[in-house]
């Protein structure tokens, strides 16, 4: 017994559709049942993605700004310098003359010495000055210096690092929603060929396997789609979260997938690698606060000079003293102080800091070896994606016309299913390979920055 053309609609598989051999209307019914199922899912796709018409616009500046305001990372360099800061008005300040100022008060219950003296008042001021350390003050505030530089570097290489991950987040989003436009029109393409061929056989019935091949590609399409929106869902929420944002909801993308490829000379940037480079001069400044750091220790085990001096108020008698009974004492003096012997521990320490030091020299000449390697290589890696950039959209703009051309034909009969196919699948690798292209190209231009340390906006 026949199934009733409902149960059949209702029950429909692509892969059976083959044994449907009895009617010509049947396949026409089934046909519009795989276009109106495919629209279904585009149209809850596109509402499940679809964002808030007054989100703002985010552009590339916007966002770097955006995601250094909102970097736990910078604020942390921040308070990094600001600490730093601290510690080099510490070690200044045991150059500089000390000054105390002490009153005490005295009652004794008590006295075996002075048996009449029941109360006592002492009160006066001191004052110390380091006259020779043989370079432990000086070392250990130049090594304070270099740590301070060393810090408002770091928070540099910090923030050209979140400018870095912005632009990267930033890219890979709009690289994600352009494949989002490509499965989309493919799987429109897929969708505009069954309805060719479905109205080309309106009046009887279409070739079965030309029938199922089309059913199936918009099948096949349309998990594509569904795959690429997850991807740009993803990407959507890792720029979200770089930027503040605690939802992508709460901000949209331009639309538009353009380029602008700035033309970079090879030795001009070769020349940034210098001494000025911001990375090679931290480390440059690690390894001379090192150098001072063992400067310290080696002192430490040499004699330290101090002038002294003091003048006080004192006062002792049955009853409790004021101030008009208090007699004046002042001195001058100088005092030497030198660790003999500390069981090794001071010569321990200059060594850890000679190993530091020698730590520091190797990691800049490292530092120095590899920034040059791996500019060289993504300035290369980005000549060659730039000289292919032109080539790729050129093969966008031939597929597109064949992919018309074919379509055009198959109105009327003059290609088959296969072709249509054929230069449909070459549409589409060449808009996704044209996307990739694209997509390097502006992430490695984001890398060579970030190695140089070039701001947004200054390669033009």
């Amino acid at each position: 017994m026949k199934l009733k053309i409902r149960d059949k609609i209702n029950n429909f598989n692509p892969f059976k559709i083959f044994f449907l051999r009895n009617s010509s209307n049947e396949f026409m019914e089934v046909g519009l049942k795989t276009l109106l199922y495919a629209s279904l899912v585009v149209i809850t796709s596109s509402l499940a993605l679809a964002q808030n018409t007054d989100a703002p616009v985010i552009r590339l500046k916007e966002a770097i700004k955006l995601a250094k305001e909102n970097s736990e990372d910078l604020a942390l360099a921040v308070n990094t310098v600001a600490k730093n800061e601290s510690a080099y008005r510490e070690v200044l300040g045991t150059a500089l003359p000390q000054v105390a100022f002490e009153t005490t008060w005295q009652k004794y219950f008590k006295n075996a010495v002075y048996p009449t003296v029941n109360y006592q008042l002492t009160s006066g001021i001191s004052i110390s000055q380091t006259l020779w350390a043989f370079g432990r003050v000086g070392a250990a505030i130049n090594a304070a210096e270099h740590g301070l530089e060393a810090g408002r570097l770091q928070k540099q290489i910090t923030e050209d690092e979140i400018e870095y991950l912005a632009k990267s987040a930033y890219y890979m989003a709009l690289y994600t929603q352009y494949q989002v436009k490509i499965a989309q029109q493919s799987l429109d393409n897929a969708k505009d060929n069954l309805s060719i061929l479905t109205k080309k056989f309106a009046g009887g019935r279409p070739p079965q396997g030309d029938f199922i091949r089309l059913q199936s590609d918009v099948m096949a399409r349309t998990p594509n789609l569904k795959n690429m929106e997850a991807s740009h869902e993803a990407a959507l929420w890792a720029l979200a979260i770089t930027l503040g944002f605690d939802s992508p909801q709460k901000f949209e993308l331009p639309k538009e997938y353009t380029i602008n490829i700035p033309n970079i000379n090879r030795s001009s940037l070769i020349s940034k690698l210098n001494d000025e480079q911001i990375r090679l001069r931290a480390l440059r400044e690690a390894a001379k606060y090192a150098e001072e750091a063992a400067r310290v220790y080696k002192a430490a085990d040499l004699p330290t000079v101090v002038a002294l001096g003091s003048y006080y108020k004192v006062g002792a008698s049955a009853d409790n003293p004021g101030f008009s009974d208090l007699s004046e004492t002042s001195f001058v003096g100088v005092s030497l102080q030198w660790n003999i012997w500390d069981g090794g521990s001071t010569r321990a320490k200059y060594q850890q800091a000679l190993a530091d030091q020698r730590a520091a020299s190797l990691n800049l000449k490292k530092a120095k070896e590899q920034l040059a390697i791996q500019i060289n290589s993504k300035i290369s890696s980005y000549e060659k994606l730039s000289e292919s950039n032109s080539a790729a959209k050129r093969a966008v703009d031939l597929a597109e016309k064949s992919f018309k051309i074919a379509q055009r034909k198959f109105r009327t009969g003059q290609t088959s299913v296969t072709e249509i196919n054929s230069m449909d699948a070459a549409l589409t690798q060449a808009q996704l390979g044209y996307a990739t292209n694209v997509y390097q190209i502006y992430s490695t231009l984001a890398e060579i920055q970030n190695l140089l340390n070039i701001k947004e906006g200054e390669l033009k």
